[in-house]
């Protein structure tokens, strides 16, 4: 029987991460980049020499790992998870420096008490989880993590922080925190993030009232869909309103020109990563920019998509 590097638990057949400590089990040759257990000293595939870097990431990349030695802090260790969701959120979406006013704003809501009743909850599923001692017992307690921890720093965002918020949500997108790829409903979910009436911009819904010069425009410009995409939102970023730069949203991809740039388009299924930068946002590696309240709700909007038509399987804990 194997242990653990780190904190000597037997380790599970097969597992990729300790069941104990979460650390990664598996790391890459960086010859053939082939999966090997962390006790290999050379690759199974090339057999060369496996070199080992205490930082290096298993084959998954993790946001949230329990230490179940201790079970009694299960709970308090969710909350330093909640935490640290919501200074990435409000490091992506708002402004770092007033982390401080957010955590202050935690600390007098009554949103803290939802917090700490939760993290109960949800140490108690992690400990199921755990228990079943399988080969995915890591992967599935982030994923559960994930999928609780995220809704629930932007429910305080969007409900108790409106007077600090860089961009202020619709509370709409609340009714989509549980959205997958079976239930998600595309239109509503655009609408819901984007938010359109309360921006300057020229943007249309209803897409029945485009002007027929302007879609004409559009069509021939960035707005090339495939024959069974359906045209959701598009706006118009010109100056003068030809509609020959700016974005359109169908029911499976983003297309869009910004000034002196080329025309670009991205499946939902093939977006990797939705990035801010310091007045526009990257999507792929691709420039992105409308407005400072737009970039970032365009920001969430995807990487919100991202996550839906990333979704493994459903998994229970039963």
């Amino acid at each position: 029987m194997s242990r653990c590097p780190n904190c000597q638990i037997i380790i599970i057949e097969k597992a990729s991460y300790c069941h104990g400590c979460g650390k990664a089990l598996r790391v890459n040759c960086l010859t053939c980049a082939t999966s090997n257990s962390i006790l290999n000293l050379n690759c199974r595939n090339c057999g060369d020499h496996i070199p080992v870097f205490p930082d290096q990431k298993g084959p998954e990349s993790l946001r949230f790992t329990l230490d179940f030695r201790e079970t009694s802090t299960l709970n308090h260790q969710i909350i330093n998870h909640f935490f640290e969701a919501l200074r990435t959120a409000v490091a992506e979406e708002h402004d770092i420096r007033k982390i401080e006013e957010y955590l202050d704003t935690f600390a007098s809501s009554p949103f803290k008490s939802v917090v700490e009743k939760k993290s109960l909850e949800l140490a108690e599923e992690a400990y199921t989880i755990h228990c079943k001692q399988n080969e995915e017992v890591v992967i599935l307690v982030d994923k559960l993590l994930k999928e609780n921890l995220d809704p629930l720093v932007d429910q305080f965002i969007i409900k108790y922080c409106q007077e600090i918020n860089q961009v202020n949500f619709s509370s709409d997108i609340l009714n989509h925190a549980y959205s997958n790829k079976e239930n998600v409903k595309i239109p509503d979910l655009i609408k819901d993030y984007l938010d359109p009436e309360k921006e300057e911009e020229i943007i249309y819904v209803d897409i029945k009232k485009v002007p027929e010069s302007k879609l004409k425009n559009a069509r021939q410009s960035f707005l090339f869909p495939e024959v069974d995409e359906q045209l959701l939102l598009l706006c118009d970023q010109t100056v003068f309103g030809s509609c020959k730069e700016g974005f359109a949203i169908t029911n499976e991809a983003i297309y869009w020109k910004a000034h002196f740039h080329p025309a670009q388009s991205i499946a939902f299924k093939d977006i990797i990563w939705v990035k801010k930068d310091t007045d526009w946002i990257t999507i792929n590696n691709l420039f992105f920019n409308v407005n400072p309240s737009l970039n970032i709700k365009m920001l969430k909007l995807l990487k919100k998509l991202q996550k839906i038509y990333s979704q493994p399987a459903a998994f229970s804990v039963n």
